[in-house]
């Protein structure tokens, strides 16, 4: 994929879904998964959204000379779940999902891809 658009990405507003950080942020959604696929394709097991993540602003920061733009890490996890969503032949424990000591406390464990 073509990097030359990585500087015009935005970053999303809290409290918006999934769908709508990645209507307004698509660069990002398709790095993730050209990412992703390049971590499963050199024969690695498990891999990290956040490292998918650090990734695609250690990209922009090169394309954009120092003007890297930001990526919202409150997205990495749902990614990560409609990335096994959407590939089928990528293992379910591609991606390890631990939960949140604070989803614990409130008793939250299900979370819905948006």
């Amino acid at each position: 994929m073509s990097t030359s658009g990585i500087g015009d990405a935005i970053e999303a507003d809290k409290g918006k879904t999934l769908d709508e950080y990645i209507e307004g942020n698509p660069v990002v959604w398709e790095l993730f998964q050209e990412y992703a696929r390049q971590w499963q394709h050199a024969g690695h097991l498990i891999c990290s959204a956040r490292m998918l993540f650090h990734r695609i602003r250690w990209q922009s920061g090169l394309m954009k000379r120092g003007k890297a733009f930001k990526v919202n890490n409150n997205y990495s996890k749902k990614m990560a779940k409609k990335f096994i969503a959407d590939n089928t032949d990528i293992p379910e424990h591609f991606f390890e999902f631990r939960e949140a000591a604070a989803n614990k406390q409130a008793g939250d464990t299900d979370w819905p891809i948006e």
